[in-house]
């Protein structure tokens, strides 16, 4: 909500059009269970693509619109750059591939079904900017934890993460009651 270019949300907020409820809950769809952690999880599991599609395809995805590139660009603290916003960018063409009508097909990945993708699931902060040092930083917080003997940073392996683990962070989530 800081960022320069997002005076029309905190003109929202500061109106009560948008209740902190509502702005609560378009962040759990853009950043946690919700969509990042899905994609997290599939693409670990090597589940975006048919087994059929085609190694090239494959490389664009994953060269250009993964939440893995971004994992890893988070693990390089000197990228955090406020004055940048590309990364968020990114991160909204990576959610359009998988919206229903979006531009996915041309790459062969298929649209996610559900309210999970759609293209009015964030509807508050879609037109919203977020800096790089923001965007790196919460996939930094979802991408590694510090080992509480040895204070070694280990990197979360999303693809061992069972239904029951999944829904043990939704539940979590949702626990946080949100205030103005």
């Amino acid at each position: 909500m800081k960022h320069p270019e997002n005076a029309a949300l905190r003109e929202s907020a500061a109106s009560n059009r948008l209740t902190a409820i509502d702005y609560y809950k378009d962040l759990l769809r853009l950043k946690n269970p919700y969509r990042l952690l899905f994609l997290m999880v599939i693409e670990e599991r090597d589940l975006v693509f048919p087994l059929e599609v085609e190694q090239k395809r494959r490389e664009i995805y994953r060269n250009f619109y993964s939440i893995q590139r971004l994992r890893l660009l988070s693990e390089h603290r000197y990228l955090a750059d406020h004055r940048r916003h590309d990364l968020w960018l990114s991160l909204q063409s990576t959610f359009r591939l998988f919206e229903a009508d979006g531009p996915g097909h041309k790459l062969s990945v298929a649209p996610l079904a559900g309210d999970l993708f759609d293209r009015d699931a964030v509807r508050y902060i879609a037109g919203c900017t977020l800096g790089n040092d923001v965007l790196l930083g919460c996939l930094r917080v979802l991408n590694v934890y510090e080992h509480p003997d040895n204070h070694q940073l280990i990197r979360v392996n999303y693809a061992a993460l069972n239904v029951e683990e999944f829904g043990s962070v939704y539940e979590g989530l949702l626990e946080y009651d949100p205030f103005s």
